[in-house]
């Protein structure tokens, strides 16, 4: 039995093809809570395939906690309802970076929900737990940080104040996870790594992102040893041999970068390989070095769009001269670098798009991966759910909770169960010519369709089997389900 069930949902519609990431989230607040004495339990239905009705009868706890992200909410809620129809004395709350922002929309709607756990979780779920092993009941009212039903209302209490040091808190508890299930093998290496985090928050404004609802705008950092001690321990007792850290931004203060590189150098942690995410006015020709010394491999760095105006409407706050100088850097120190490139921003036009296009054109050779999203999804909360509000891009009457499910999204790549912003100037049709031109027209090259034609002409097996890798990569990109040849 345990005192609280923590569980993480399945992806909707299946597994998640970029693989399965453990939930620092859980890691982190079930070290907390065992720490002040409770049992915990982490069910991840991403990784196991449990019956969630037996481990409820099994466990029997006091409170079940379900994070998720907006791709997963209506499996999260699934769940949520079921542990209600096992026992209605089960406290249930939700987190995450879904449940913050859409907290009065789900309550709403979510009559099975106790509470909304918003923003940092550890401390208000060991209130609340601390209370219910004491009285075996809850009153949400004194608790600062979540919101909740009250005489037929949803009720916001006032924000708990965000953790200011996060080296007060413990390791993730690792130990409560099947640790072998998320080894994420290192981009371009053939190494296992694993996730980490070193800081949360974002001082950014960038209209499309969730981040900064989720940890606010301040940024609070881990210090270089306390870091340093997570990777020790999962080198050592997992076996990691190289690592990707999650922070939104990792050189958001240069000082943190510095130190953690000076750190993981000092204990000979620099053997490791790590990659992280960038902004392009938060790096320079030096700092970059000191990382590529200390064992980066691999930057991440988002320009979502090559017009200047676009860039200025979603408040991303870099150049375009900007990131070609960091693209510069990089090719001189050797560093790989993925590029983040979008298309469909508010207010984005045909011929700005195209302008993306060009630069993506222009830079191909000199960027490792460029990762192209067409279509800007709405999130809860983002400017862009409020520009697409207003402007009557979506209904009226929409809402987060209610069932939603867009297949055409699939064609662009898209989570079919989260909406897309679709403008008059930039509609699906717009979309789908831009996805052409990136996934289709390069493989419709003269070239390439003389090297493919030269490979088939040799035998009727080599192009029966040329033909088939075709009709798979055209049943993958588009949802079709064409039968292969012979097949």
């Amino acid at each position: 039995m345990s005192d609280i069930l923590l569980i993480y949902p399945a992806m909707t519609g299946g597994r998640n093809p970029h693989g399965s990431f453990l939930p620092l989230c859980f890691a982190w607040m079930a070290a907390v809570l065992e720490q002040n004495g409770m049992s915990v339990r982490v069910l991840d239905l991403q990784v196991e395939d449990a019956d969630l009705v037996q481990v409820l009868r099994e466990e029997n706890p006091l409170c079940v906690g379900v994070s998720g992200t907006t791709q997963s909410r209506f499996n999260s809620f699934k769940i949520i309802e079921t542990v209600k129809s096992i026992n209605r004395e089960i406290v249930t709350l939700y987190g995450g970076p879904h449940a913050t922002p859409a907290a009065e929309d789900t309550l709403k709607h979510l009559r099975s929900l106790d509470a909304v756990v918003r923003n940092e979780g550890e401390f208000t779920v060991l209130e609340i737990m601390s209370t219910l092993k004491q009285h075996r009941r809850i009153d949400f009212s004194p608790i600062a940080g979540v919101s909740f039903h009250k005489d037929g209302k949803v009720v916001h209490n006032p924000a708990r104040p965000f953790i200011r040091d996060l080296d007060q808190l413990p390791l993730p508890a690792w130990h409560l996870f099947r640790m072998e299930s998320y080894r994420q093998t290192m981009e371009f290496l053939d190494v296992p790594g694993h996730a980490i985090v070193t800081s949360r928050g974002c001082p950014f404004q960038c209209s499309f992102c969730s981040a900064r609802l989720l940890w606010g705008r301040r940024h609070a950092m881990r210090s270089a040893q306390n870091v340093a001690d997570e990777v020790q321990h999962l080198a050592d007792r997992y076996g990691i041999q190289g690592f990707k850290i999650f922070d939104s931004t990792f050189t958001v203060n240069r000082r943190h970068v510095l130190a953690i590189c000076a750190e993981l150098k000092k204990r000979g942690l620099h053997r490791l390989p790590w990659e992280c995410e960038i902004r392009a006015d938060t790096v320079d020709p030096e700092l970059l070095q000191e990382m590529k010394s200390a064992g980066c491999y691999y930057v991440d760095m988002g320009l979502e769009s090559a017009s200047a105006r676009v860039l200025k409407q979603i408040c991303k706050g870099v150049t375009l001269q900007q990131v070609e100088d960091v693209i510069d850097w990089c090719n001189d120190l050797g560093l790989m670098i993925k590029l983040f490139l979008t298309w469909g921003h508010p207010t984005e036009t045909y011929p700005e798009a195209l302008e993306t296009l060009r630069f993506m054109e222009r830079n191909r050779h000199r960027v490792k991966r460029m990762a192209a999203h067409v279509g800007i999804m709405i999130y809860p909360g983002t400017g862009v759910e409020a520009f697409a509000r207003e402007h009557g891009f979506l209904p009226p009457d929409f809402s987060w909770s209610n069932p939603y499910h867009e297949d055409a999204n699939e064609a662009l790549g898209s989570d079919p169960s989260v909406p897309l912003l679709l403008q008059p100037q930039m509609d699906r049709r717009h979309l789908a010519r831009i996805f052409f031109k990136i996934h289709w027209k390069p493989l419709l090259t003269v070239s390439n369709l003389f090297k493919k034609t030269w490979a088939c002409v040799w035998s009727r097996e080599s192009r029966q089997r040329h033909l088939n890798t075709l009709i798979e990569l055209c049943n993958q990109r588009f949802n079709l389900h064409i039968r292969p040849i012979g097949g």
